[in-house]
């Protein structure tokens, strides 16, 4: 199973396509980097670099590999970027009912809101008299 810090600098070496430079950017030295590739290709059973004492290409199998790493790492990130914004109460669902008389602050309402929250679904539906007294007494059980 590879991990994401090994994607990462699968990623990272092909941006680069240079070991130092790539272990630089990671901050680490090249020998881990040079193993850390090199067990990932043994797992893999796939050569992802062809390596020379001055050049490093990506293989056909490298070149997808990195392109669905770089998925899988944007994709990880934004789960993150979620699961934080959920702790803060920032993604969900928020229902809101109106009535006639509530209608002229709703919309600039709603839209400051949504701007603030963008992952934040707003349902906006319609109360009828019949439906405040409804709620009213149902908070009241």
């Amino acid at each position: 199973m590879i991990e994401l810090k090994q994607l990462r600098s699968i990623v990272v070496l092909a941006e680069e396509l240079n070991f130092g430079k790539a272990a630089k950017r990671l901050f680490i030295s090249q020998p881990p980097l040079s193993r850390q590739i090199q067990a990932v290709e043994e797992e893999l059973g796939l050569k992802l670099f062809e390596r020379t004492k001055r050049h490093v290409l990506l293989t056909e199998s490298g070149k997808v590999l990195v392109q669905e790493a770089r998925r899988i790492l944007s994709e990880s990130h934004q789960a993150v970027k979620l699961a934080v914004m959920a702790s803060r109460g920032e993604t969900g669902i928020l229902r809101i009912g109106v009535t006639s008389t509530s209608d002229h602050i709703i919309p600039y309402s709603i839209r400051a809101f949504a701007l603030k929250y963008p992952h934040v679904h707003i349902d906006v539906f319609g109360l009828g008299d019949s439906d405040l007294n409804t709620e009213h007494s149902d908070r009241q059980n």
